[in-house]
């Protein structure tokens, strides 16, 4: 069991307000996913509490951190660190509330690019930062309506969106997101248009 309260405040402390609102978005519509999906309530709004807890540390926190704990710095992060915010917020979420659970773990820390072979958690709180009903882009609705009738579909429709968007932007594509679609693809054999 974990102190829900003690995290909520220690969140809306450490935020700003947009993405303290974020995190409520993020928290409401994970719980609406799992309601449906079958997950585990619990480890999804704590995984939605605290997966962006790191989002406003400096690059060079963001660095100081990885290099403590020994993480490479992946080449799509190395000129916007703050990609990494995910890994950071899953680290402090150890050291800060003593979240030792694996699958809440990988879920905050994998938010941003996915990667394949998800638990539910990590496809739960993946869609829902995406999804959540402040984000306006779009398609999102028909994403949200997507993912309640499958998260897997959902999030090959999300992470396409998202990889078409980051290369009109010049962006570099992380694998763990191509990784991640391709595999879903593969496990529930569906075409993609």
């Amino acid at each position: 069991m974990y102190d829900l309260i003690e995290i909520q405040n220690a969140v809306k402390a450490h935020l700003k307000p947009s993405r303290y609102i974020h995190t409520l978005g993020v928290v409401a519509f994970a719980e609406k996913l799992a309601e449906i999906h079958g997950g585990d309530l619990e480890k999804v709004r704590v995984a939605a509490w605290l997966h962006d807890y790191a989002k406003y540390a400096s690059d060079g926190e963001i660095l100081e951190i990885l290099m403590a704990n020994d993480l490479m710095i992946h080449p799509v992060v190395e000129n916007h660190l703050n990609l990494a915010h995910g890994q950071v917020s899953a680290l402090l979420a150890k050291e800060k509330f003593s979240i030792m659970d694996d699958e809440i773990i990988k879920a905050i820390s994998n938010h941003t690019f996915g990667c394949p072979h998800m638990t539910l958690t990590e496809k739960i709180i993946y869609l829902a930062d995406g999804l959540e009903e402040n984000r306006k882009y779009e398609g999102v609705e028909n994403l949200r309506e997507l993912a309640f009738k499958s998260l897997d579909q959902g999030i090959i429709a999300m992470s396409t969106s998202t990889i078409l968007y980051e290369l009109k932007q010049g962006h570099m594509i992380h694998e763990n997101t191509i990784l991640m679609r391709n595999s879903l693809i593969a496990e529930t054999k569906v075409e993609v248009s």
